[in-house]
C-alpha cells in the first residue's frame, strides 16, 4: 500500500501499484472512515474485480475544515489503508479549489489517473465553489467512456450516516450511537504525556493525553472506556476537560485510569476507546471527596465495558 501527495504524483514519482492497470478511484473527505464510507470501498473493490487495476483513494491532505476532525489525518490514513486502499493520494485542498468540474474530471479523474471508474457518495461536491456534484461527475465520465458508481445514502435509526452527524454525538457524548455509526468506539489516540501526578497520590494513577485543538471535543465528564496493552483489553475510566479540582488551567487532556494495570506508559501510544458517557465533570470540594467519586465511576466502568 502506497500513500503518496498529488504533487509527488505529478512530479512522476513512481507507484507500482498504478502500473497494473486502470484504476478505480474513490473520491471523499473520509473523516472518520465510518460505515458510509465503508459502502465506498466495497463499491470500489467490486469495480477493481472487473477492472485488473489497483483501488485508489484521492482525498484531502486535511479534511476540508481542518478543525472539529473526528480523527488526524493519519489516522484516517490509516484506516483507509486497513479498509483496502492500494493506494492514497493526497491533495491541498488550494491546488484544485479554483478547477471547474470539467477540469477536475479532465486532469484529474481521466489525465492523472486514467480511471477505470469512480466511486463516490451520493452527496459528494467537487469542482470550483461545489459547482459540481454526484450527477455532474456521473454525466462527464459518461462522455468520455468512464463508469461513476453513485453510492446512495446509509442510514441508521432512520438518519442519514455521516460525519456531521457523528461529530454531533461526540459532542453531546453519546458515545454508544457513534460507535454505531463509526463501525467501531470512538477513541483518541496519543503519546502518554507527564501531568501532575495527582491521581498517583488519591490512588488512582493515570495516563495523560492532550485533545489536540483541530478535533472535535468529547462532552466534557467521566466516560467508560477501554484499553488495550500486550493483547489485553483493559477497562478504564477516562476523564475529558480541565480537571477543575486539581487545576485552573484551560487545555483540554484526556486522563485514564487503566484498571487492573500497574507498568510506565510514559512516551508510549496509547488507544482509549470511550465507550460510555457516565457523568459530567465538576469541581470536588476536596481531594478526599474526589476520590471517593473516582471508586464509584472505576465500579461503574468495570460494569460497563464488560
Amino acid at each position: 500500500m502506497t500513500i503518496i501527495t498529488a504533487e509527488a504524483l505529478r512530479r512522476g514519482q513512481p507507484v507500482p501499484e498504478l502500473s497494473a492497470g486502470r484504476p478505480v478511484l474513490v473520491l471523499g473527505n473520509f473523516d472518520g472512515v465510518h460505515i458510509g464510507h465503508m459502502e465506498l470501498m466495497r463499491a470500489a473493490f467490486s469495480e477493481r474485480k472487473r477492472s485488473g487495476g489497483c483501488c485508489v483513494v484521492w482525498t484531502f491532505d486535511k479534511p476540508c475544515g481542518n478543525t472539529g476532525l473526528i480523527m488526524l489525518p493519519d489516522e484516517r490514513n490509516r484506516l483507509l489503508a486497513n479498509a483496502g486502499a492500494d493506494v492514497i493520494v493526497l491533495e491541498k485542498f488550494e491546488n484544485v479549489k479554483n478547477l471547474t468540474p470539467e477540469e477536475f474530471e479532465g486532469g484529474i479523474v481521466r489525465g492523472q489517473f486514467n480511471a477505470f471508474a469512480c466511486v463516490c457518495g451520493y452527496n459528494y461536491r467537487f469542482g470550483a465553489g461545489a459547482a459540481g456534484d454526484a450527477g455532474t461527475l456521473f454525466r462527464l465520465n459518461d462522455e468520455c467512456g468512464v463508469k461513476t458508481v453513485v453510492v446512495p445514502q446509509v442510514s441508521l435509526d432512520g438518519e442519514a450516516v455521516s460525519s456531521s452527524r457523528i461529530r454531533g454525538l461526540i459532542s453531546s457524548g453519546d458515545m454508544r450511537t457513534a460507535a454505531k455509526l463509526l463501525g467501531r468506539n470512538y477513541y483518541l489516540k496519543g503519546e502518554v504525556e507527564y501531568g501532575n501526578r495527582i491521581g498517583r497520590t488519591l490512588g488512582f494513577p493515570t495516563a495523560n493525553l492532550s485533545v489536540p485543538d483541530c478535533l472535535v471535543e468529547p462532552r466534557y465528564g467521566v466516560y467508560a472506556s477501554s484499553v488495550e496493552l500486550g493483547g489485553r483489553i483493559f477497562p478504564a475510566v477516562t476523564n475529558i476537560g480541565v480537571r477543575p479540582t486539581v487545576t485552573d488551567g484551560s487545555a483540554v487532556t484526556a486522563e485514564t485510569h487503566i484498571i487492573g494495570f500497574s507498568g510506565d506508559l510514559y512516551g508510549s501510544e496509547l488507544k482509549v476507546c470511550l465507550t460510555d458517557f457516565m457523568r459530567e465533570e465538576r469541581k470536588f470540594g476536596s481531594a478526599e471527596e474526589l476520590a471517593a467519586q473516582i471508586g464509584l465511576d472505576k465500579e461503574r466502568a468495570v460494569r460497563s465495558v464488560r
